[in-house]
């Protein structure tokens, strides 16, 4: 069960920003190329993962998987959070990024430890199983941000902690919470 957790966290991190780029863009509007940059937030985590997959791959085979799950599951949260914290794009930007580097291990950690599991028929109804959970988690965070930014966004609460100032990611400062 927790493979099939670890393994929603790879669509959670798309699933959750994508609907609050709009907004995000609005609250950057001051900064250069702020449309371009907002597109990059949302593609960074797939190239940190095209990057260091190769990398977290060589790490479990020297040393020990679980070790390298459990910093990864934790970098995921901490650089998921990040947009809660985050008032500069370009930050908010490298945290995506390491939450792809995050991605990467928990991705590559989870597919080793399912090889090492189950041999022939089960390891093929597991990764059934597991593409369907992934789905299953991208729709339900997906819908679960849209619920959450869409009230916020009505009640228009998310984006002035700071006494007139825009908060980090406006709308994406809610899902930065998640991944």
């Amino acid at each position: 069960a927790a493979l099939l957790l670890i393994a929603c966290l790879t669509v959670m991190a798309a699933a959750t920003i994508a609907p609050a780029l709009p907004r995000m863009a609005d609250a950057f509007r001051g900064v250069a190329s702020v449309e371009l940059v907002t597109k990059l937030v949302l593609t960074a985590p797939a190239l940190a993962i095209g990057l260091f997959a190769p990398l977290a791959g060589a790490i479990i085979d020297r040393f020990d998987r679980l070790t390298l799950l459990r910093g990864s599951l934790v970098l995921y949260g901490l650089a998921g959070a990040a947009g809660y914290v985050l008032h500069d794009l370009q930050a908010i930007l490298a945290s995506r990024f390491a939450l792809g580097v995050a991605i990467a291990g928990t991705m590559t950690t989870t597919t080793a430890l399912v090889g090492d599991y189950y041999r022939g028929e089960p390891r093929a109804r597991f990764a059934a199983i597991q593409s369907f959970a992934m789905s299953l988690g991208a729709v339900v965070s997906g819908v679960v941000v849209v619920v959450v930014v869409g009230s916020v966004s009505r009640s228009g609460t998310a984006g002035d902690p700071g006494g007139g100032r825009t908060s980090g990611a406006g709308g994406a400062t809610v899902t930065g919470t998640v991944g």
